[in-house]
């Protein structure tokens, strides 16, 4: 299998997402590098869309995964993930965390990398770039 994305980005509301990987690297490690976007209530979201667009700009290749469904967090990784053909999903949980960890341990390609975690995963996971798509021909968000 061909070599995948290298790093996860956690797009969440509040300080919940830092704690959830903090604990998530002290029980249980990881090899593959995470990074957290924390949504606070101060943040405005040009800010917020500003900041991980800038973070992902650099690292390219990445895989997206926002808490909640609709919110700015989702527009935010559905907007990034749509700009530079990235994968995102929503759903964050450590569970969702858990399994895409492994999957990219494991050089799941990316054609199939979305197939194989609805398959594998114990959660529903929504797909956001081809939910949006569904709805919206042109892709524009």
């Amino acid at each position: 299998m061909k070599e995948m994305s290298s790093h996860i980005v956690l797009l969440c509301h509040g300080n919940w997402g830092q704690n959830l990987y903090e604990d998530y690297v002290q029980y249980f490690g990881t090899n593959i590098p995470i990074k957290v976007f924390p949504l606070r209530k101060d943040t405005e979201a040009v800010e917020y869309y500003r900041d991980v667009d800038a973070y992902v700009n650099q690292k390219k290749d990445v895989i997206l995964i926002c808490d909640l469904y609709g919110s700015t967090t989702f527009q935010t990784a559905l907007s990034i993930a749509l700009k530079y053909g990235l994968l995102a999903y929503s759903g964050l949980s450590l569970q969702l965390l858990m399994e895409i960890s492994c999957l990219l341990d494991q050089n799941v390609e990316r054609t199939v990398f979305t197939d194989e975690l609805c398959r594998q995963s114990r959660i529903k996971t929504t797909d956001l770039v081809s939910e949006f798509q569904k709805f919206n021909e042109n892709g524009e968000i």
